[in-house]
């Protein structure tokens, strides 16, 4: 996450970089676009029909609004296509050729050396490319460079289409085609060349299509139409060879009279079980008596009655072969009212004779015989007819089937016919109702446009401190060093107690420094920032009861000697007694400049006798900087000890440790500490070596936080 303070800081530290830039941008783009010509702008106009076509051919409204976006998008591209530039570029470079006088921008010099008839076998080669409607390439530099010669005098494609725009107009029904260029004229000319071309291409392009689409779609219609009939003949073929004209009526109508047959069978079959019964019943009645009695009575009419039984069943079987023929149907019915006469008369002749009733009875007896055999005799023909209407109908399922599969064919084939006549008659209504493109306004000559040299001016301005804004961030964000207390915090995660100035000059003099004037800022900044830190510290170790406090950092260059002798010398100026330990107590003594009051003893005697002298201002106890170890002089209990003496005879005592990069002295030190600060130097950087100095921190017993040594500061300028 960025700092925006910090930026901000480091921003304003470079104001005068992002000034300068700016300004030399600005004068840059001056002096670049003062001699920029003006720029003429020239509209045309083409009505394309599209719109109102669409409303009148179409019904669904939101299928409307996105054709009409389409079509709209196919032109306009169609428009800026390659073969419709090329007719432009060589329009123009023909106008030029054509007309030096009236050129619309100077010949270049390969075109100004030709003599007059190579430029006229130049303007010939173009106008027969035009005629050709082939767009131009690099394959077209042979013994002129035709090619390169529209990109000399600017009529190349890619600069046509940087100055060409073309757009529909709002809503509405027009494209409007606009041309900027440096001369009025050029405009005009290329706006209105441009919508002639347009419209000729389109409309060759469209009449070729189609053309190509009705020879295709009427090929594919009389195709359609001869399998069509090929189909239709073959069915009708079919149908003529297998006898069958309406195969659906003809089986419909077998099956009919099929079920009526049946129907028939079973009638004949009930009669002839109920006839059947009769007779049994009969014989049961007459018993055994002597029929010769009987018959005698009225022989002859019996024998009549018998005579006329078998012409009855003779008419009958007739009856049944003939069909149920009407004729053969009255002979029955005469013969039948004959026998009823006769039986009559029998009747009324033996009405009180005792064996009339028996002679009834065998006289219906020979009637149910006879009629038993009438309906036996009409079950076999019955069957005979309906095995024949059975065997037809059966007959039938083969040819059915052709027929279903000729039909299916057939049908199939005039629905395609039917579509490839829809689409055909399609197309004759779309080629009908094709667009009809035409000017209806022609580019006219006007004035310059507005000059742009004030918007190109502060656009450089503008561009060049956004520039210097992100070059600037980018180094802000590479760059790792600290020189404030917040990115220090930011990057330790420990506070920071305070930060102290750089004191400028050679001389060094702890007492000229704490000694000078008011106005001098050098010294009266830094003993303010001391006297600040001095305050920090000394509240924290009151509130702890802590009296020893080391003083380290990361490496050995930070300057913390010095900022120890600083705050000794801080602490004393409050009637403190302190005592400093430190490696070289010459340079602490010769830093505090004070030998009246200043003393400098063994700490490896004292550690011995246990016996100092405690000087009125700062006492000085110097180490062996040869002595690696602290516990190797002496144990642990006799430094406990040496330590509890100093901390009764002094109110503070300081200690310049060694680095944490000189591990074990360190840790050996700040084992007898109360406390502990770590100085880091301004403008410095943390390396990845140090990450783990970094953790040792955490743990560190009583660690107040950092100081943040030799910042660089200016009047009325805050270093926090």
């Amino acid at each position: 996450m960025i700092d925006i303070a910090a930026f901000l800081r480091f921003l304003k530290r470079r104001l005068w970089i992002i000034g300068l830039v700016t300004v030399c941008c600005l004068l840059t783009t001056y002096f670049l676009v003062k001699n920029l010509p003006d720029q003429y702008r020239s509209e045309a106009q083409i009505a394309t029909g599209i719109a109102d076509r669409t409303q009148e051919l179409l019904s669904a409204s939101a299928n409307d609004y996105y054709r009409v976006m389409q079509q709209f998008n196919g032109l306009i591209e169609m428009m800026q296509s390659r073969n419709v530039i090329n007719k432009l570029s060589i329009h123009l470079i023909l106008h030029d050729l054509e007309s030096p006088e009236r050129a619309f921008r100077p010949l270049p010099e390969e075109l100004a050396q030709l003599t007059v008839q190579q430029r006229n076998e130049v303007i010939q080669w173009y106008k027969q490319r035009l005629a050709g409607g082939k767009p131009m390439s690099l394959l077209d530099n042979g013994d002129y460079p035709f090619f390169d010669y529209l990109a000399m005098i600017g009529y190349d494609e890619d600069r046509l289409l940087e100055s060409l725009s073309i757009s529909r107009r709002g809503e509405t029904d027009i494209v409007n085609i606009e041309f900027i260029s440096e001369n009025s004229a050029l405009s005009v000319y290329a706006v209105n060349t441009l919508s002639q071309a347009f419209i000729g291409h389109y409309y060759l392009t469209a009449t070729r299509n189609e053309t190509s689409t009705m020879a295709l779609l009427d090929s594919m219609l009389v195709e359609k139409k001869r399998i069509m009939d090929e189909k239709n003949a073959l069915l009708r073929n079919y149908k003529s060879s297998s006898g069958v004209v309406n195969i659906d009526a003809q089986a419909e109508a077998l099956y009919q009279q099929i079920a009526e047959y049946e129907t028939k069978r079973s009638q004949a079959l009930s009669d002839v079980q109920s006839i059947s019964g009769a007779i049994r019943r009969i014989n049961e009645k007459l018993g055994n008596a002597n029929d010769a009695d009987v018959n005698s009575a009225v022989a002859a009419e019996n024998n009549e009655l018998l005579r006329i039984g078998r012409e009855i069943e003779l008419a009958s079987k007739r009856y049944i072969d003939n069909n149920f023929s009407l004729q053969d149907k009255r002979a029955v019915d005469s013969l039948e009212r004959e026998r009823s006469t006769i039986v009559a008369r029998i009747s009324n002749k033996q009405l009180n004779n005792p064996q009339a009733n028996r002679q009834n009875l065998i006289q219906e007896r020979t009637t149910l015989e006879i009629e038993l055999a009438r309906a036996e005799n009409s079950i076999s023909a019955i069957e005979r007819d309906l095995a024949s209407l059975k065997s037809r109908y059966y007959t039938m399922a083969p040819a059915e089937a052709g027929v279903q599969d000729l039909e299916r064919e057939a049908q199939l084939s005039v629905q395609e016919y039917t579509e490839a006549l829809n689409r055909y008659n399609q197309a004759n209504t779309e080629n009908a109702g094709r667009l009809r493109l035409r000017i209806i306004q022609e580019g006219l000559p006007g004035l310059p446009e507005p000059s742009k040299k004030s918007l190109y001016i502060a656009g450089s301005g503008i561009a060049s401190m956004a520039i210097c804004f992100t070059a600037f961030l980018i180094f802000f964000l590479l760059d790792n060093k600290i020189v404030d207390s917040r990115q220090l915090q930011a990057r330790t995660g420990h506070k920071v107690l305070g930060a102290l100035s750089l004191v400028k000059g050679k001389s060094k003099d702890l007492r000229t420094i704490w000694e000078s004037e008011e106005n001098d800022f050098n010294y009266q900044v830094y003993k303010d920032l001391v006297r600040a830190l001095r305050f920090e510290i000394s509240n924290k170790m009151a509130d702890n009861q802590w009296k020893v406090l080391g003083i380290t950092s990361l490496s050995g260059s930070e300057g913390k000697t010095f900022v120890a002798s600083s705050l000794a010398y801080a602490f004393a100026l409050t009637g403190k007694k302190v005592l400093m330990i430190g490696d070289d107590c010459d340079d602490l003594a010769s830093l505090i400049a004070n030998e009246d009051k200043v003393g400098a003893n063994q700490f490896e005697k004292f550690l011995v006798k246990k016996e100092i002298k405690a000087e009125d201002l700062i006492t000085v106890l110097k180490r062996n900087p040869d002595n690696t170890s602290l516990l190797e002089m002496r144990d642990a209990n006799n430094l406990i000890a040496g330590f509890e003496i100093l901390r009764d005879t002094f109110d503070i005592i300081l200690i310049d440790i060694n680095s944490l990069k000189d591990v074990n002295r360190a840790k050996e030190w700040l084992m007898f500490t109360d406390c502990s600060i770590a100085v880091f130097k301004s403008g410095e950087s943390f390396s990845g070596n140090d990450n783990g100095f970094l953790e040792s921190l955490v743990g560190m017993k009583g660690f107040m936080g950092w100081v943040l040594n030799q910042v660089k500061v200016r009047a009325n300028v805050s270093i926090s």
